[in-house]
């Protein structure tokens, strides 16, 4: 079933699907008949979750693909999937509003870090990278002398992947002063056979985004 729902997915969102099947779906449903997993049973299982909206929201969406599964094996007669009636309210509100930084606290941000954070926060920020894109970079990817940088892969959990969308497949321009920040890390970056812009100096593999993710967390709250 896991190999099923997982064709044609990116890494992570395999990673995601069987996390909720063993988390959640596999304890609460194992033994419940196929024919009784309705809309009641699990509005009511999902309404007593104490868990955000959010974190909810893929749980049923899970349910959703793999009843879609059951009837497409033949487990279940073809009709209307009963987990669209399942409703999950607020999963598309924010919880609290995202911290927005000036251009004083971004500066301060960046005399705080040192390299290679230093220059990780001035690429997303620049070019608008998600933390996996930013982790997939490759030193191929940058063209110095047309002053370009191709979004090609994506890294999740040391994993590499495509990018989420077709839309950040992309080349995008640099500016010259950007393109000097760039060049300055790299003649300090660790040389790897991949040859990653971030490599990690213990393994020479991409980070996780995890540690630097909460690093970033905690020096925006002291600049904020």
């Amino acid at each position: 079933i896991a190999e099923e729902l997982s064709a044609g997915v990116r890494h992570s969102t395999k990673r995601s699907y069987m996390s909720i099947l063993n988390r959640h779906i596999r304890p609460k449903l194992a033994d419940v008949p196929l024919p009784a997993v309705g809309p009641v049973l699990i509005q009511d299982w999902l309404r007593g979750m104490q868990a955000a909206p959010k974190y909810k929201a893929p749980l049923r969406s899970l349910l959703h693909r793999l009843y879609e599964k059951a009837m497409f094996w033949g487990l279940l007669d073809i009709e209307r999937n009963p987990m669209d009636l399942v409703e999950i309210r607020g999963s598309s509100k924010r919880r609290k509003n995202p911290v927005i930084l000036t251009i004083e606290q971004y500066c301060a941000l960046l005399e705080l870090l040192l390299e290679p954070y230093r220059t990780m926060v001035i690429v997303a920020q620049c070019l608008g990278l998600r933390v996996s894109e930013l982790l997939g970079l490759k030193w191929k990817d940058v063209n110095f002398e047309k002053l370009t940088l191709s979004v090609r892969r994506s890294v999740v959990n040391a994993e590499v992947d495509e990018v989420k969308t077709d839309f950040s497949q992309d080349e995008l321009p640099l500016d010259p002063d950007f393109a000097t920040i760039l060049r300055a890390w790299k003649r300090q970056c660790r040389e790897t056979a991949e040859g990653w812009v971030f490599p990690s100096p213990v393994t020479g593999q991409p980070y996780h985004a995890s540690p630097i993710q909460d690093v970033d967390r905690q020096l925006i709250r002291i600049v904020g």
